[in-house]
Order: C-alpha cells, then structure tokens, then sequence
C-alpha cells in the first residue's frame, strides 16, 4: 500500500482501519459466538464465570488493556503514518530506531503479556488476568469439531 499510494489521509485511515481489525474480530466473535474460528477448531469456548452465554460487554472487557495498547500505539505511530512512513517496514523498526514512548509501551506490553501467562499458570481454572477482568472463563466443548466448516 506504502508503494503505491501516496496521500497521507488514505494512508492513516487504512492503517487504524488495519490494526482494529483483530482485536474487532476478537471482540464480535467473543460476544456473538463466545468463539473465535480457531477455538471452535480446538473445541473451546468462552463463557461467563456462571457458564452462561458471553455478553458483548464482557468481550469488550476481556480485550480491553489490548485494546488501550493498541490506542496508545496509534497515537504514537499514526504521526509518522500520516507523514508517509510505512510502519510495516522490518528495516525501520529497530529498537534504536523508536521513540522513547514506544519503547515504554513495547516494554509495558512485555510486561502484561509476562502477568498474564503468571495468572493463567497460578489460576487453578487457568483464568488469565483478562478473564478475570471480564468474569469469564475459558471451558472446553468436547473434542474439537472434525472437518467441520465454519
């Protein structure tokens, strides 16, 4: 996209457009289906800690510290964007080559995911700390679906 498209306004509004799209996909699939497609594959899924249906609220909630890092990253990544930098660049993105405030969220990122795999191991239900944020509860369905489409 970098390569062929040059204004600035197209340029930020796909890459907000690109980095919502997992975390969107994670929350709407959570709170319709109370599954992603690989989950179904493996034959989990995501309720509330009664095992009742997930709420959207409570998708919203489980995703929502990713969801605060991935605004933070936006705001500190989409001023470059918008001045035609291209953030999917591998030669660009070097320790050196970032900014004070995207180190300490690189860092702070670390340092939730290093919490999360502490509280799911320590939880005898294997509750990470966003499942504990939402009141969820991650339970398996039987064996996973074989061959089946989605």
């Amino acid at each position: 996209m970098w390569q062929t498209v040059s204004e600035p306004s197209v340029l930020a509004g796909w890459f907000i457009l690109n980095s919502l799209v997992f975390v969107g996909y994670s929350i709407a699939l959570h709170g319709l289906f109370g599954q992603t497609i690989g989950k179904r594959l493996m034959g989990i899924q995501v309720l509330d800690i009664s095992e009742s249906k997930l709420s959207m609220k409570q998708a919203l909630l489980r995703d929502s510290v990713f969801l605060g890092f991935l605004v933070i990253g936006l705001a500190i990544d989409l001023p470059a964007v918008a001045s035609g930098a291209n953030p999917y660049d591998p030669e660009s993105f070097t320790l050196s080559n970032l900014s004070i405030a995207a180190l300490i969220s690189l860092y702070a990122f670390l340092a939730w995911f290093l919490l999360e795999l502490v509280s799911m191991l320590l939880n005898p239900k294997r509750r990470a700390i966003h499942d504990l944020i939402a009141g969820s509860v991650v339970v398996r369905r039987g064996s996973a679906p074989p061959n089946s489409a989605i």
